[in-house]
């Protein structure tokens, strides 16, 4: 499965109703950005002082085959026309991530692409997005050797869990790792980086991973893929006393 999410199944919402017809490439999520001053004070050297200034939340852009029974595109239209504040939601069904933030609809107008006819949409926000991801399922993390910190791990795997400590015995040179995510479409870990990954099977201990010297720690990255999953990823670190 590839690293990438594409966008093509992404939703748009405006107060719970999808509005239909969405370029492929459109995600409507406001570009804000938290603007800069300037703080000047008597006895200052003579240059320039930046502070941070108020979050503006900005705005975003959306265009689509114009479809006038649509419900969503007619809500679009209401909105725009009675300057209501509403509630818009971005769905990126690949990244299993829902982003969701207030404002007002301050355009929509008729268009034509390609001689077809589009229409053309700007949003303000009022205030900061939010955003939720949900993770591929991660039951359990194991080791055969060593004890698994936090110890629910090796039972039950929460949202909160990302880095996983392995503590050794000085004597010990190897172990290996289990992780368990049945419905998984790549399961594997990395010791350099993200360069190359070594494939895993749920529920089945991996192949000898080598330790480092007495005393040292030696971090491996587990990943974990679901289809329209946001993909989840965890710090394994072996620590040999």
């Amino acid at each position: 499965m590839p690293d990438h999410k594409d966008t093509i199944l992404t939703k748009f919402y405006i107060n719970g109703t999808e509005v239909k017809g969405i370029n492929l490439d459109s995600v409507p999520i406001p570009d804000g950005e938290t603007k800069d001053k300037e703080v000047h004070y008597l006895g200052l050297d003579r240059y320039t002082r930046k502070a941070p200034d108020m979050y503006d939340p900005g705005s975003c852009e959306l265009k689509g085959i114009y479809m006038p029974g649509d419900p969503g595109q007619t809500a679009l239209n209401t909105a725009f026309l009675n300057v209501t504040e509403c509630t818009f939601q971005t769905v990126l069904t690949e990244s299993g991530t829902v982003y969701q933030y207030n404002g007002y609809v301050t355009k929509y107008s008729p268009g034509s692409d390609s001689n077809t006819a589009t229409f053309n949409g700007t949003i303000l926000a009022t205030g900061i997005f939010t955003s939720t991801s949900t993770y591929a399922g991660v039951t359990k993390i194991e080791a055969t050797t060593g004890t698994v910190i936090p110890t629910h791990a090796t039972t039950a795997v929460v949202d909160a869990d990302k880095d996983i400590v392995v503590t050794e015995l000085t004597d010990t040179t190897t172990d290996k790792i289990k992780i368990t995510a049945a419905t998984a479409d790549y399961l594997g870990y990395t010791l350099n980086g993200g360069v190359t990954w070594t494939a895993l099977t749920s529920g089945t201990a991996s192949g000898d991973l080598t330790l480092g010297d007495a005393g040292s720690v030696t971090k491996i990255v587990a990943k974990v893929e679901e289809e329209n999953y946001a993909t989840r990823f965890f710090n394994v670190i072996f620590a040999r006393a």
